[in-house]
């Protein structure tokens, strides 16, 4: 099962902050990247920040969870899968279209590499 953070913004803010986004993105896989190599920070992190006396959950979470920054095709493929199964019960009205739901220009000049061809439109 994949579980999604999905980073949302205003189209105007984008514009009219150029490069936040895009610096924003790289921060973020940065701190992704520090956390993959250093979990006895993080560990630390959690002890302190949240009062936690078990971090059995914080540890068993770097055994399962693979952190990703992008937009790859199984994202593609889940997100099509979630709007027929919205369609089904009727909780989407209208066709899917993930070019008004995704917005990849930020990533793609942050970090490339990171999006797949289904989101190059």
């Amino acid at each position: 099962m994949n579980g999604y953070l999905v980073l949302g913004a205003w189209k105007w803010y984008v514009r009219d902050h150029p490069g936040v986004t895009e610096r924003m993105l790289r921060a973020i896989d940065r701190g992704r990247q520090y956390a993959a190599q250093h979990k006895d920070d993080v560990i630390k992190f959690a002890r302190e920040q949240f009062s936690m006396q078990d971090t059995a959950p914080v540890e068993a979470d770097y055994s399962y969870n693979e952190r990703v920054v992008g937009l790859d095709k199984v994202a593609w493929d889940d997100f099509h899968k979630l709007a027929v199964w919205m369609k089904e019960i009727g909780l989407l009205k209208r066709p899917w279209n993930p070019k008004a739901f995704f917005e990849p220009r930020p990533l793609l000049r942050a970090l490339p590499e990171r999006v797949s061809s289904e989101f190059r439109w």
